[in-house]
């Protein structure tokens, strides 16, 4: 199937596609589904000159379900890297303007007294920050 095989089924439909009105449908069935298989492309079926429904071969949707996953994970991976990096770049700008004034795990998580049920405060410095 051509890349823009995926593109193309995804959008709205163009000039150069398959369309068959409901009464092509139920008079010539087989020969519609003959017809998309040769072409590897969905007829799009028409009630009165608007799109109602899309006939596809099996072939034709797996590969469309699995180039439209395989799109999608990569965008997902690239979106997070671009996430990641823009999070790495903040951090890093607040780091280079911060004057370096360290907290203790008492100053960030509270005393006792304060945090009774705080599950933290009987860590150290060395195993909350290490």
């Amino acid at each position: 199937m051509e890349p823009n095989t995926v593109a193309r089924a995804l959008k709205m439909p163009s000039f150069d596609m398959i369309t068959k009105s409901v009464s092509e449908v139920k008079r010539d069935y087989s020969k519609i589904i003959r017809e998309i298989e040769k072409e590897c492309e969905p007829a799009f079926v028409l009630n009165h000159n608007t799109p109602e429904a899309v006939i596809m071969s099996y072939d034709y949707y797996k590969n469309v379900l699995i180039n439209t996953r395989t799109m999608l994970e990569t965008v997902m991976k690239e979106l997070e890297a671009l996430e990641d990096e823009a999070l790495y770049t903040k951090a890093a700008n607040r780091l280079s303007k911060d004057d370096q004034t360290w907290l203790t795990s008492e100053q960030v998580l509270g005393t006792k007294e304060k945090n009774e049920d705080n599950p933290y405060r009987e860590m150290s410095d060395e195993e909350l920050f290490n």
